[in-house]
């Protein structure tokens, strides 16, 4: 049976609201090939309402967040997966580094296989998550590169005397991006 006010709470933390605003007939709105086209993230967060709506026991998410920009990344992170979904399994699968340390416990795949297996604390620094800890710390050393870059940034062009800003161009590596760069 349809409940509004779940259903509210899930479009929210899918970040819809907007999007259903926007929409001429709202939640409504008729999609696909006589209707309306979506962006990418919109039919992933579409896909993910849909999901934690049907209330199931279990979740397999396959980088759910890919599509979304960071801010709704995060927003969809924390409201869907850290809030709607905390009493359900779920299995999130993903190459946004990000997220590990706020998952319970993180399976590291190489070739195939599970590699490295146990929460992020114990992984990170110890024998038990070799792999995992070079993986985190490169992915940890380039977001802090990013985040000098934007504070240098704002604070406008360098004065004589100030410390040089990081080239820009600077990109995010994807974890398959950070898995082919340690295999080298």
């Amino acid at each position: 049976p349809y409940d509004e006010e779940k259903f509210d709470r899930v479009v929210s933390a899918c970040c819809l609201d907007k999007d259903f605003e926007t929409f001429g007939a709202g939640d409504q709105v008729e999609i696909g090939d006589r209707g309306l086209t979506l962006s990418g993230g919109q039919k992933q967060r579409i896909s993910l309402a849909r999901a934690i709506y049907s209330d199931s026991d279990i979740y397999l998410l396959d980088d759910p967040l890919s599509a979304l920009d960071i801010q709704i990344g995060r927003h969809v992170f924390a409201q869907c997966l850290k809030i709607m979904l905390k009493d359900k399994t779920v299995l999130f699968v993903t190459h946004h580094l990000e997220y590990l340390p706020k998952c319970d416990q993180v399976m590291l795949l190489h070739e195939g296989s599970v590699s490295e297996m146990g929460c992020h604390q114990d992984l990170l620094g110890t024998s038990a998550g070799p792999m995992y800890t070079e993986l985190f710390q490169l992915y940890q050393s380039k977001y802090d590169k990013i985040q000098r870059h934007r504070l240098l940034s704002c604070l406008g062009p360098p004065q004589d005397g100030d410390v040089k800003t990081p080239q820009r161009g600077f990109s995010r590596m994807s974890l398959h991006q950070l898995s082919r760069h340690l295999s080298r």
